[in-house]
């Protein structure tokens, strides 16, 4: 990376990728981070990456129109209601002890 005074505006930087940085994004970063990509979306179909990507793009949306709409003021919070699960025990020990349930 490099970087220069701004001569439009002297409180900013130009940064620029120099020739060694953008050789090392292109043979070694990027494949990795497609790799990443690639081995986290293993077991996905096409379809299931389509929804999933429909559903993160429709959640900026969703959130800009709560901040339109005043935030946090303009959500209402309703009290919760009790829970109808069995109070735990001590002799159960504290929850991070217990071990989890195994998954078939």
């Amino acid at each position: 990376m490099r970087s220069a005074p701004d001569g439009r505006d002297r409180r900013s930087r130009l940064v620029a990728m120099t020739q060694e940085g953008r050789a090392t994004w292109e043979q070694g970063a990027q494949a990795k981070i497609e790799d990443y990509y690639a081995r986290a979306l293993e077991g996905f179909s096409v379809g299931d990456q389509v929804h999933a990507l429909h559903y993160l793009l429709k959640l900026p949306d969703n959130m800009q129109r709560i901040d339109a709409g005043g935030g946090w003021a303009g959500l209402r919070f309703r009290p919760r209601r009790p829970s109808r699960a069995r109070p735990r025990t001590a002799a159960a020990g504290p929850a991070w002890r217990r071990p989890r349930p195994r998954r078939p």
